[in-house]
């Protein structure tokens, strides 16, 4: 019986240590992997950050996706969730706005500013494939791989890979602010709904918001 314990135990650990390896391969490959252009970097991320860990998921560890959380459930419950983890992550940027140099510091692109058909584009195309991504890969793999073992320290582990990735990277700046505002608001809320499907969809709410609020202020200025 100690021995059958022993086992179970040494396996947990391996699937972690392997899971961990998979998890900096893919960031590694993601950053040195050369690129040219926005349908290069679509495919580049699409491959590393999605592809490649739903073929783990699938074929090496034998699980759903869904057990990554890649499912939907709506109930009240996730509903309440949701709004609550999308006012805290409007409220904390206002905090930003208002006591920091956020506001100054946060650039949009000029096309999305004046034209409000190019802010949807900018939105929907470029800002929702990046946060699709990144949401299916740090609140989706990373953030399951170690929730059964960790449970909500997991929402530290991946916000401090999310971080260090954007550190090493030279890419930790202001503009970067509400990305790591949804990755704790974002991974509470996967943690509550067992879905990174919602934090992806509170976290794209909540990007449009800020920025339609940043805009409006910039004209409100003029």
């Amino acid at each position: 019986m100690p021995q059958q314990i022993g086992k179970k135990k040494f396996a947990n650990w391996k699937e972690t240590i392997i899971t961990s390896a998979v998890i900096l391969l893919c960031l590694i490959l993601v950053y040195f992997f050369p690129t040219e252009g926005p349908f290069q970097t679509f495919s580049r991320n699409l491959f590393f950050l999605a592809i490649i860990p739903a073929l783990y998921i699938i074929f090496i560890l034998k699980r759903r996706l869904s057990d990554f959380g890649l499912n939907f459930s709506a109930t009240k419950e996730n509903g309440y969730w949701f709004l609550g983890t999308l006012l805290l992550s409007l409220l904390v940027s206002f905090v930003l706005i208002k006591f920091t140099s956020f506001k100054g510091s946060y650039t949009l692109s000029d096309y999305a500013i004046e034209n409000f058909g190019w802010f949807l584009v900018y939105e929907l195309i470029f800002v929702n494939f990046w946060l699709f991504f990144n949401e299916a890969f740090y609140r989706g793999f990373v953030f399951f791989a170690f929730a059964e073992k960790y449970k909500y320290w997991s929402i530290l582990i991946s916000t401090f890979l999310f971080t260090l990735f954007l550190f090493l990277t030279k890419t930790l700046s202001w503009n970067m602010s509400p990305y790591l505002i949804i990755s704790l608001t974002g991974g509470w809320l996967a943690f509550k709904t067992r879905s990174f499907v919602y934090s992806y969809l509170m976290g794209l709410l909540f990007i449009m918001i800020l920025d339609g609020y940043i805009i409006y202020t910039l004209k409100q200025s003029f």
